[in-house]
């Protein structure tokens, strides 16, 4: 994989010291102090590159010296600061096999093994970013007290008599803390009366180192991304208008920039420079001007979210950078696994972010840890996250104004059903009092009926008896008329017998049997003619 000219917002390591530019003078005073003190304590403003003149600057001439360099930040509060130092000597084989890890600063240094070309080196601690011993420490006090004790051994025993500790390696330590901390080192000096002796400011870039600071890296030869190129003139000049802080320079200093918004801003050419050909000339139409450094210094967050498609991924990202990596307006660090369990981002989320040099990766024991890369970037993402905290206010408010609307709007549905159903139940008790009405009605009539059906009922009963004892009547009149028939008839055939008038009397009994066969004087009669 090819290289970048500028390291961007991510500090210089002592492998990318051929890069480094622009800090020539710092690096001599910084190393030649370093040689003639046990202690010295390293300061500047958070973004003026610390770190990278440490990394990149002194450390590859401390080895002229004998002197092995080992940077330690005191960021991890999950163990003792000394088990730290137990593990930077383990990693790079500079303790016996033996060694617990559970000594002090002083007895690790002393048993401290390393050597070049056959001599002995001596360690150099550098304790980058030593304010952290004071802000992740603060509701730790014990392991803070611990460690400060065991520096104040380590540093007071060398600083009583520097030239002779017997077998004791003379241990060089460096204090790297931001210059609005520097102020509590002065808490420290009853007990490390060394830690007030010699001090070195870290400034930002003076224009002429700010120059070979963007010139050089773009015109070295070697297997880089781009091809060499160059700026003009015009350009250089817009740059460092753009970049400069001319309101914090005395009357009389010329124009100062920040070493991380320098870096920042060339790796952002050098992105757009890839694929030209060589010699390539930079102007101010290339990267917009001034107005167009201003918002690649601003832009530059909000960039590296664009490179996350997924709403909510990008959502648990900025939840990530501007809550959990952030506390009281400081960076702090967060465990991969905890990441990866509270948040649900991934690792390919997380190497992204890496890549794109928005957060750093620190190797921990068995664990990665993770940090945003430089306080420069503390303004923009707190920008970002009040932005992002008063959109998600808003949305919080639109959708309780939804709801309440929703809500109303159920409410007066339930008031409407409510209002038919009392014009139903009114519609129903007005049907219920006609139905009454009417029932009542029917209930009258059915009375009246029934009245009336049974006056017709007693009526045709009566009609029926009275017919029946007419008929009785009248088949007992018929009867009685039949008798008296039947017996004038008789005797008329008894005269016709006696005056021998026989068919006469024949005709009139055969007529009689018709009207009362049965009757014993018809038989009689008959029996008679013959």
């Amino acid at each position: 994989m090819k290289k970048n000219r500028y390291p961007g917002i991510h500090s210089f390591t002592e492998q990318e010291h051929g890069q480094f530019f622009g800090r020539e003078r710092e690096k001599k005073e910084l190393y030649r102090l370093l040689v003639l003190n046990p202690v010295v304590v390293l300061f500047g403003k958070s973004g003026t590159g610390k770190t990278s003149l440490l990394q990149a600057g002194v450390s590859p001439l401390l080895h002229e010296q004998l002197l092995q360099p080992l940077k330690l930040r005191l960021n991890d509060t999950s163990k003792p600061i000394a088990r730290q130092l137990w593990e930077q000597f383990n990693e790079h084989d500079y303790l016996p096999d033996d060694t617990p890890d559970d000594l002090t600063l002083s007895e690790y240094c002393r048993r401290f093994d390393c050597s070049s070309g056959g001599e002995a080196m001596n360690p150099v601690l550098l304790l980058d970013q030593f304010e952290e011993l004071f802000t992740l420490y603060a509701d730790l006090p014990e392991q803070r007290e611990a460690f400060i004790g065991q520096l104040a051994e380590l540093v007071n025993r060398h600083t009583t008599d520097f030239e002779a500790v017997g077998d004791f390696p003379k241990v060089r330590i460096v204090i790297s803390i931001r210059s609005d901390f520097l102020y509590l080192l002065d808490r420290l000096s009853t007990r490390i009366p060394a830690i007030l002796r010699c001090r070195y400011e870290l400034r930002p870039l003076d224009e002429s180192n700010a120059r070979e600071a963007i010139i050089a890296p773009a015109q070295l030869p070697g297997d880089f991304a781009t091809e060499r190129f160059e700026y003009s003139e015009v350009a250089l000049n817009t740059i460092l208008d753009g970049l400069s802080a001319q309101n914090d320079v005395a009357e009389g200093e010329g124009r100062e920039v920040e070493a991380f918004l320098l870096q920042q801003f060339c790796q952002h050419i050098e992105s757009k420079v890839i694929g030209k050909a060589v010699d390539f000339r930079v102007t101010p139409d290339f990267f917009g001007g001034k107005a167009g450094i201003e918002a690649i210094r601003d832009d530059f967050y909000a960039e590296v979210l664009k490179k996350f498609d997924d709403p909510e991924t990008l959502l648990n990202v900025q939840r990530l950078v501007e809550e959990k990596l952030i506390s009281g307006g400081r960076r702090i660090l967060a465990e991969r696994e905890n990441i990866k369990t509270e948040l649900h981002l991934s690792d390919t989320d997380l190497r992204l972010l890496c890549a794109e040099r928005l957060l750093v990766q620190e190797v921990r024991g068995n664990s990665f840890y993770y940090e945003i890369s430089h306080d420069t970037l503390l303004a923009p993402i707190l920008r970002s996250r009040k932005a992002r905290l008063e959109r998600e206010q808003a949305a919080a408010e639109q959708a309780a104004k939804a709801e309440a609307l929703q809500k109303a709007r159920v409410v007066e549905a339930q008031l409407a059903e409510e209002r038919r159903r009392r014009q139903r139940a009114t519609g129903l008790a007005i049907a219920a009092v006609v139905g009454l009405v009417l029932a009542l009605a029917a209930m009258f009539w059915a009375f009246s009926a029934q009245e009336k059906a049974e006056k017709a009922e007693l009526k045709a009963k009566n009609q029926l008896f009275a017919y029946e004892e007419a008929e009785r009547l009248r088949k007992a009149a018929e009867a009685v008329n039949t008798q008296n028939k039947i017996e004038s008839l008789k005797e008329k055939i008894r005269g016709f017998i006696k005056g021998d008038a026989y068919g006469l009397a024949r005709d009139s009994l055969s007529v009689l049997e018709k009207m009362s066969p049965t009757d014993p004087d018809i038989i009689e009669l008959k029996s008679r003619l013959k």
